[in-house]
């Protein structure tokens, strides 16, 4: 039987503004799960007879991680600015099947 994909996603973040919001940090942490992905089964004994392959909804994929960023921006009048970022990511995922 084929039924439909499952997604669970959390996701908490924080944006924080100093200086005026001249200089902005913002944290994001998050969470996917995939479940019932619908794919081939690679791990089936050659030995159980079957000839075709077999489908079914067998895999799982969770990947979570941190954006981070900072930002910096400072008008010193309107036609002189200065401005900066900084981004870092960082993630991991996992492949069940």
């Amino acid at each position: 039987e084929i039924t439909w994909e499952v997604s669970e996603k959390y996701n908490l973040g924080l944006e924080l503004g100093l200086l005026d919001d001249d200089l902005k940090f913002q944290i994001d942490g998050f969470k996917d799960i995939r479940s019932r992905i619908y794919l081939e089964r690679q791990n089936f004994p050659a030995t159980s007879g079957l000839e075709a392959a077999i489908s079914g909804n067998v895999g799982k994929v969770e990947s979570h991680g941190i954006d981070a960023s900072l930002d910096y921006q400072h008008f010193f009048n309107n036609d002189f600015w200065m401005t900066g970022l900084r981004i870092l990511p960082m993630r991991q995922i996992n492949t069940w099947n």
